[in-house]
């Protein structure tokens, strides 16, 4: 099942985003602790957060015994325990985890990995959510800062968290800086295709701005 997910991301980074779906689904149910996380992010979750954590937890501490702490792929399920920590609501918890995460990913694979840039970003995003907005959006942006350096502006993981900063901004009612973002991640966002993900939930959101009392 490994292959399977394998074969999705190289669909997905191709362009065929429809085929890609069904085989990150079935992925997921094998156990694919990242195609679950994928389809989390992408609004089509495979179930509830609550009972997806779980899963991640068992998933973790069963590579932990096989592999041992350090190994890649347990960082990356520590992760996904991180990520469905936060979609959960315990973002002190989510803080906490992600904080750690980032300590010992930095150490084995370096400071700029991805692993590490993403978990800065989890880490920033459960402090905006936890209710320390103004502490948080200074986090995200800096973790975009650096995701942006090290990955170009152009990856989709950096397009992909600045569309988060905008989607946590309206969730908090910050409609105008809102606004003044989704602007910019619009027309930086033009070379993708026009059902790229990351263009739908950006034309989205524009929708969703554009009903709002202020016009973009």
């Amino acid at each position: 099942m490994h292959e399977a997910y394998a074969i999705a991301c190289n669909a997905w980074l191709a362009g065929s985003f429809e085929p890609a779906y069904p085989t990150f689904r079935r992925a997921a149910q094998a156990g694919i602790g990242q195609a679950e996380g994928i389809l989390f992010e992408l609004g089509m979750p495979l179930r509830p957060a609550e009972e997806a954590l779980v899963s991640a937890q068992r998933r973790l501490n069963a590579l932990r015994r096989e592999l041992g702490d350090d190994h890649e792929d347990c960082l990356m399920a520590e992760s996904e325990v991180a990520t469905f920590t936060a979609h959960c609501g315990r973002y002190e918890e989510s803080l906490h985890l992600s904080n750690e995460l980032a300590h010992k990913a930095a150490s084995v694979f370096g400071s700029e990995h991805r692993l590490v840039l993403g978990v800065k970003f989890g880490a920033a995003w459960s402090t905006f959510a936890s209710g320390a907005q103004h502490e948080g959006l200074v986090m995200l942006d800096a973790a975009v800062r650096e995701s942006t350096r090290v990955l170009g502006p152009r990856d989709m993981a950096v397009l992909d968290r600045r569309w988060w900063i905008v989607q946590l901004l309206v969730d908090a009612g910050h409609v105008g800086e809102a606004k003044r973002r989704i602007r910019a991640l619009e027309s930086d966002c033009a070379f993708l295709a026009t059902n790229h993900p990351i263009t739908v939930r950006v034309r989205r959101l524009v929708d969703v701005l554009r009903r709002s009392s202020l016009d973009l």
